[in-house]
Formats: C-alpha cells, sequence, structure tokens
C-alpha cells in the first residue's frame, strides 16, 4: 500500500516540482478538463501550481463569443484540482481513491483572467479528515491577486463513487 506522499515524491523534477504528465498521474482527468500544468511547489499544508489559459479552447469560445474570458467556475474546478494534488499528498493510501467536489464555501473573482495568461493558485490545506478537506487560497496572475476561494472536497474510494453515479443514473430524469 504506497502512501501519497512517497507515490508523489517519486515523481518529482530535479527542482521538486511536478510536470504536466506527473499531473495526468495523479488526476482523473483527460486533457481537456486538467487545469493544472506543473506543481510549483508542494508540502504538507499547502501547494502551488500553474496553468496557462489556451488561446483557444471550446469554454473560451463561448464565454463570451468573440470576447473570452476565463470562467470563474472553471477558475474554482482549477483551484479544486491543485487542492485534491495537496490532499492526495497527504493520504495514508491513494489507491482507489478520489477527491470530488462537495461544495463552494466562497469565491469571488477579483479580476478577469484572459486566454494566454499564467494563472498561479496558492491553496491551503486548513483541515482534513478521513472523509473530505477544506482547502483555502487565492489565483493570480503574475502579482494581482485575481480570485480567492474555499471549498470543501470529499475524499472518496472509487468503488463508491462508482455505486453513486450508477444510483444517480438510475433515477427517473430530473430526480437527482
Amino acid at each position: 500500500m504506497t502512501d501519497g506522499k512517497t507515490r508523489i515524491d517519486a515523481l518529482r523534477d530535479a527542482d521538486g516540482g511536478l510536470d504536466r504528465r506527473a499531473v495526468r498521474e495523479l488526476l482523473p482527468y483527460g486533457d481537456e478538463f486538467l487545469f493544472v500544468d506543473s506543481v510549483i511547489n508542494l508540502d504538507e499544508e499547502q501547494v502551488e501550481t500553474e496553468f496557462r489559459i489556451p488561446d483557444s479552447a471550446p469554454y473560451l469560445d463561448g464565454h463570451f463569443r468573440g470576447l473570452p474570458v476565463m470562467p470563474g467556475a472553471l477558475m474554482s474546478e482549477a483551484f479544486a484540482q491543485a487542492g485534491s494534488i495537496l490532499v492526495r499528498y497527504r493520504l495514508k493510501s491513494v489507491a482507489d481513491t478520489d477527491i470530488v467536489g462537495h461544495h463552494v464555501e466562497s469565491a469571488r473573482f477579483l479580476s478577469l483572467a484572459l486566454p494566454g495568461d499564467l494563472l498561479r493558485f496558492q491553496v491551503r490545506l486548513d483541515t482534513m479528515s478521513r472523509r473530505a478537506a477544506r482547502l483555502t487560497g487565492g489565483a493570480y496572475i503574475g502579482d494581482r491577486q485575481v480570485g480567492r476561494m474555499r471549498v470543501v472536497v470529499a475524499i472518496m474510494k472509487r468503488e463508491a463513487l462508482r455505486r453513486e453515479v450508477e444510483r444517480l443514473k438510475s433515477l427517473p430524469n430530473g430526480s437527482a
């Protein structure tokens, strides 16, 4: 049984960071929904990640037509993805474990983030139990803070998540 710290430390590069290839091994997302390009700092209490907003992506092409802006909801998702790496780092067992969004306690979007911008997320672990973790921090472009967030993520075994998805799929439309 491998703990999160051992697994993640084995993926670090010479500078102690994690590149996109390593991030792909940690997060269960396809490239089109992966909002962490690299981890530049990670310890037991905090993580710092980067994400370059692409020049073109379907979510940008439609938000707003002719005037693309990174959606705040996706900035929150990027923050949660960064935080899930920190939570994984702290887990005693990472086998078949998923980190899923539970709720956004607060999110403030202070400035626009545009295609080409390099978003940097600083996420701190406030509290963590066997079932959940509370994360706080911010999003930055250079020294300019563009967002401030506090989210709670749930820690679930993959099989429990699979059962919940199947349960929801079995409900009549609109009943979930």
